[in-house]
């Protein structure tokens, strides 16, 4: 089915009717005959001016391909290449003091700390922003294409930094609900922690609460025993291991791209606007006006 991305140009339509008209009744030679000389006749003797009267018509049909142009008038949808780009990663990083205790060596905050580095270095150009939570969610920075400042400040966060002790992911979910509005509308967000804590309840009425955005975990130590497993599984959250070199970043990568598509496709997508063809015949009749006009 057409539709017309700028459907108030039609309205032009008629005036453009006028204006033929008008150019046909200024323009005809015969127009005082008209009123005095027998129609049947008046057609015969006038017969070899059609061409005039073609020619007559030519600006006001070419008025009326523009103003079809000028509507802009869709057929088909196409993927928008801004969609994956504009789509924000807001990480939640876990901050509480099981993060930053040792063995392992080094400590998951410190492993945290360097994949999303890697995270940065993965999305150039896409929008990366970081909430630190422990006992309480704090905004670090919104949503921004310098990847590589959200990665510098992430190496900053201690847990002696946070001012509650604890683990309230729910929070942190609710601080990022509150980020993905406007343009950064359509988001996900990554869980970087070694564990929850948090009631698998409260986190999903967060969530919920949130928008539901698409989750994934990036998990720091095996799961057994970590709580992420059972709290995935209530906000449909994908886990992901932490793996020596980039793979996990370039899955997480992957993932929020794909849940992106999946969970907003309408807004994924754009009309394609074909009307230029019409502009051919706008040529074409153009052409015609320059041609070498016949001797009377």
């Amino acid at each position: 089915m057409i539709h017309f991305l700028r459907p108030y140009w039609l309205l032009l339509f008629p005036l453009i009717l006028w204006l033929g008209g008008k150019l046909q009744a200024v323009k005809d030679p015969a127009r005082g005959w008209r009123v005095q000389m027998d129609a049947g006749l008046m057609s015969a003797l006038m017969s070899g001016n059609q061409k005039q009267i073609y020619r007559n018509l030519r600006v006001p049909v070419i008025l009326g391909i523009m103003l079809l142009v000028l509507s802009g008038p869709v057929f088909r949808k196409i993927p928008s290449p801004f969609t994956e780009d504009a789509a924000p990663l807001i990480v939640l990083l876990n901050c509480a003091t099981s993060m930053g205790e040792t063995p392992p060596e080094p400590s998951a905050l410190l492993n945290a700390q360097l994949k999303i580095q890697d995270l940065a270095d993965v999305r150039k150009g896409g929008k990366l922003g970081l909430i630190a939570y422990a006992g309480s969610a704090h905004l670090v920075l919104p949503p921004t294409k310098d990847a590589g400042v959200v990665a510098e400040l992430a190496g900053a966060l201690s847990p002696e930094m946070m001012p509650v002790p604890g683990d309230d992911l729910s929070a942190a979910l609710t601080l990022a609900g509150s980020l993905l509005t406007g343009e950064n509308a359509g988001g996900s967000l990554l869980v970087i922690t070694d564990r929850v804590e948090a009631s698998a309840a409260d986190v999903e009425r967060a969530w919920q609460e949130a928008g539901k955005p698409p989750v994934q975990f990036l998990s720091m130590l095996p799961e057994e025993g970590s709580g992420i497993s059972l709290v995935a599984s209530k906000i449909s959250a994908e886990i992901v291991q932490v793996q020596p070199d980039q793979s996990d970043m370039q899955a997480v990568s992957k993932n929020a791209a794909r849940q992106v598509r999946m969970s907003d496709l309408e807004d994924g997508e754009q009309w394609a606007e074909d009307s230029w063809w019409l502009l051919w015949p706008i040529a074409g009749l153009l052409l015609w006006g320059f041609r070498k006009e016949e001797a009377v």
